[in-house]
């Protein structure tokens, strides 16, 4: 009897589900359910004349070229991967793993997305240190950002701030760093074969106990002429860095990067 009444319950439930269907206008086939979902994410590589990273340090000898490929995984749920070439000493140098949740319209407002990340940074190349000095070992990292910019508005400024904490170090809340950038696209010309824009910006890094950084280590200008025609997109940057801390040198690089999101 209990049988019985469960497969009664099933066809109602079953029944419940396509007439929801048709009365929204959608047809019910099981080839639409059968369906597998796109996979998503984007991909880019970037050629620029030094590796230098956020808080300032200019890493390896020279030309490098860095890619990066994300996966949405649904959710918000994004892994990825981020690599280092060094074209001089041609070697592998850098490689980062990770995944990240984002989310948009925080606290009501749009404009406002925040994400959170985890990641490893490995040398293979044993040209660079841990956090805690080991050569070759792997950094663990976790990163909090937020961005907002005005989504009805394409030519409207954009703030971005990171906080990355390394994690290496457990037990130790130190290692902090604080990299911040403001940056405003400015629409040139638009076409069928794509549109060009200029975009100026500016950023900085503050630290906390940050590879031996303490405060403000750098600002850096920049400006940047990016084409973009539909997922496909070529910008072309220059950026001048300035010193505000003596373990950090001043650079001006250039890079190219080509970017395409499927």
């Amino acid at each position: 009897m209990i049988k019985k009444t469960m497969r009664w319950l099933a066809k109602a439930l079953l029944l419940l589900g396509l007439g929801n269907e048709v009365a929204h206008g959608e047809d019910y086939s099981p080839a639409k359910e059968d369906k597998k979902p796109k996979v998503s994410g984007s991909v880019s590589t970037t050629l620029t004349t030094d590796y230098v990273s956020k808080q300032g340090f200019v890493n390896g000898s020279g030309p490098a070229s860095q890619s990066y490929l994300g996966i949405n995984l649904g959710k918000g749920l994004t892994a990825f991967t981020w690599l280092n070439y060094d074209l001089t000493d041609d070697e592998l140098s850098e490689v980062d793993v990770g995944v990240s949740y984002a989310k948009s319209g925080l606290f009501g407002l749009k404009g406002l997305s925040g994400s959170v990340n985890l990641q490893k940074w490995m040398y293979p190349s044993e040209r660079f240190s841990s956090i805690k000095g080991e050569k070759g070992e792997p950094d663990y990292v976790g990163e909090v950002s937020a961005s907002y910019s005005d989504p009805d508005n394409p030519s409207s400024a954009k703030v971005d701030l990171t906080l990355t904490h390394h994690l290496t170090d457990p037990g130790n809340f130190i290692h902090n760093r604080i990299h911040g950038k403001l940056s405003k696209p400015i629409p040139l010309i638009a076409s069928r074969r794509g549109s060009f824009s200029l975009v100026p910006e500016i950023s900085s890094a503050w630290n906390h106990e940050h590879y031996g950084l303490n405060g403000f280590s750098q600002v850096t200008p920049g400006v940047g002429l990016r084409w973009k025609n539909g997922n496909v997109s070529v910008t072309v940057e220059g950026k001048r860095q300035i010193s505000l801390d003596n373990k950090i040198e001043d650079n001006t690089r250039c890079m190219v990067t080509a970017g395409y999101d499927f």
